[in-house]
């Protein structure tokens, strides 16, 4: 039942790792936790977005912080909110896929649990301040287009040979170098990049 697990969190951390790396976003390192099968980390660099998107996950708790950021930090929100909200759901979505299949016809069950719920609900609230017209779906259209990027052949193909290589090492962990090679061998490119 573990190795069921790790794989599970193995594809679940590798669609975090795949849709932020084609959104801009550096990965440093993507580990599966050994202590706790099914549960991952992938950890990232979002470069120039670093603070606005601190700003962003934190709108809720702590409006302040924001609200005290540069101001070209802030001028940056939605896209940065964008970014951080597909590289979120792309998770369970990359998960759901891989439960039920790539060639499955329907609704997927895509479920998201915390710390991915808690920072979908985030980029939501800060839309429905930035935004409000288009926040009322907006993670709704947000899963419905990670969906279709993850279930393309191409995108597919990246997902499954990182949570491979991710199931395969030692000790459940894939390096930056050992993350970029993977996108290397795919010709997998960010997104603008094409």
């Amino acid at each position: 039942m573990s190795k069921e697990l790790f794989q599970i969190g193995a594809f679940h951390e590798s669609g975090h790792a795949v849709i932020g790396y084609y959104m801009g976003f550096q990965i440093d390192d993507i580990i599966l936790l050994e202590t706790d099968p099914g549960s991952g980390r992938t950890k990232f660099d979002y470069g120039a977005d670093g603070l606005v998107i601190a700003g962003i996950l934190n709108a809720k708790k702590d409006p302040s912080f924001f609200n005290s950021l540069p101001k070209e930090s802030r001028s940056r929100t939605p896209q940065a909110t964008t970014k951080i909200c597909c590289t979120l759901i792309a998770g369970g979505v990359a998960e759901a896929i891989h439960k039920q299949g790539i060639e499955f016809e329907g609704s997927l069950a895509i479920g998201f649990a915390d710390p991915d719920a808690e920072g979908i609900n985030a980029c939501e609230y800060v839309m429905s301040i930035i935004d409000k017209p288009r926040s009322e779906n907006y993670v709704n259209e947000m899963v419905k287009n990670m969906t279709a990027i993850i279930r393309s052949k191409e995108n597919w193909e990246v997902i499954s040979s990182l949570a491979e290589a991710l199931m395969s090492s030692a000790n459940k962990t894939l390096l930056k170098s050992e993350i970029v090679a993977i996108f290397i061998k795919h010709n997998f490119k960010r997104m603008g990049e094409e």
